[in-house]
């Protein structure tokens, strides 16, 4: 990610569920909106990863 106007990058890295990469790849985007005003996503990478199960957290 790179803050627009400004030398600033971060790194973002995020598991999403998604039913194709495209749509991966569009919700990881709406994330970066969301949570890092003023970022924007300079690349992407989606690769998908096979479901081995289900988690679940019961805290």
């Amino acid at each position: 990610m790179q803050k627009e106007g400004a030398g600033t990058k971060k790194l973002y890295h995020a598991l999403v569920l998604a039913a194709t990469e495209a749509e991966a790849e569009a919700k990881f985007a709406e994330a970066v909106k969301q949570y890092y005003p003023g970022f924007s996503l300079n690349t992407s990478l989606a690769t998908r990863v096979p479901a081995l199960g289900k988690c679940e957290i019961d805290i």
